[in-house]
């Protein structure tokens, strides 16, 4: 068929053209046909040595499945290798073997979705050092074509019924949030999971998804009134980095005005003077840390106050009490705020 084609691709006819892509999807499938059996057969070959009683040879068996993936394994061959790999992952009495098999799992993850939520799941188990190379293989798979694949089985396993399989997969969700669409509900759902670690983790997820995570502000915003101080810090840092402050209200940074640690009033501060001046929340809240015990805590206040410019004029009452202010940083500061906006 080859010969009888003209020499010159630019003078081939219709039918040459279809007798040529005729001939490509015949190869194609013949390639199929054969790669099939062998795969198959690889595949079994490497199941057996993974039962090796030799630590060594399950090893290497480990390792061959994850450089023959891409070459030598189709899907169905995927699909019987994966299971066994997780099978060595949590059960093999070598714990360098349980590594080179998560490390072997995420490269063929990479290749199909079977794997890659096999991948997943193993967060289901409670060995931390396996959650932690599981975590490290799927950050591998972020922005490929199997990502929602795992995050998928990772939404799943945020409703686990075992706090740290739910911390675990929130934590891993983040890594992959920006690749699947159910990534950022599955982290705005558990920030009101009744585990703190779990909240913690689906907050922290959510701050480091940045601008991705906006359509959790709702749920972010919830969360400053959570019982634990970590977690309410981390959901204002979220939607600082989503760029949703701006819909926080007044009553909701009020939260943060009597907190007990210098370093939240730092981080409320440093957000109160982002927010510029179209936030009135951020320009009374600032005022009302003017009166707060802690020297540093003012000062830092008529800083962010600047940041308002001739808005900041509002806060004149409370600028001039700190002319008498028993810390000259303050002092100093206040008067030259006030000069600025008076």
């Amino acid at each position: 068929m080859l010969r009888a084609l003209p020499e010159s691709p630019g003078s081939w006819s219709g039918c040459d053209l279809a007798a040529l892509a005729s001939l490509r999807a015949a190869s194609a499938a013949d390639a199929a046909f054969f790669r099939a059996p062998l795969a198959a057969r690889r595949a079994a070959r490497l199941l057996d040595q993974l039962g090796d009683e030799a630590w060594e040879r399950r090893c290497a068996a480990v390792e061959a499945a994850a450089h023959q993936g891409a070459a030598f394994l189709d899907e169905a061959a995927l699909g019987t290798l994966a299971p066994a790999l997780a099978g060595a992952a949590s059960e093999d009495g070598n714990r360098y073997v349980c590594y080179k098999a998560v490390r072997a799992l995420g490269r063929l993850a990479i290749l199909s979705a079977g794997p890659a939520r096999t991948l997943a799941a193993l967060l289901e188990h409670d060995d931390e050092d396996l959650r932690s190379w599981v975590a490290e293989a799927l950050s591998g798979l972020d922005g490929g074509p199997h990502a929602a694949a795992a995050c998928g089985e990772l939404a799943r396993l945020a409703l686990h019924h075992d706090p740290g399989t739910r911390a675990a997969a929130l934590e891993a969700l983040a890594k992959l949030g920006a690749s699947s669409e159910g990534a950022v509900p599955a982290l705005a759902r558990s920030l009101a999971d009744a585990d703190q670690g779990s909240r913690l983790a689906a907050a922290q997820g959510l701050s480091d998804l940045g601008a991705a995570a906006s359509s959790a502000a709702p749920e972010l915003r919830a969360a400053l009134g959570d019982e634990d101080g970590d977690v309410r810090l981390k959901a204002l840092e979220a939607l600082e980095r989503a760029g949703a402050l701006g819909s926080v209200r007044l009553a909701e940074w009020s939260r943060f005005f009597c907190h007990d640690s210098k370093y939240v009033c730092y981080r409320v501060i440093q957000a109160l003077g982002a927010l510029g001046r179209p936030a009135a929340a951020g320009l009374l809240g600032l005022a009302q840390l003017l009166r707060d015990q802690d020297a540093d805590v003012r000062l830092w206040a008529v800083e962010a106050l600047a940041a308002f410019g001739e808005a900041a004029s509002v806060a004149a009452p409370q600028l001039n009490l700190l002319l008498d202010d028993e810390d000259p940083d303050v002092r100093t500061a206040a008067e030259q705020l006030l000069d600025r906006v008076w």
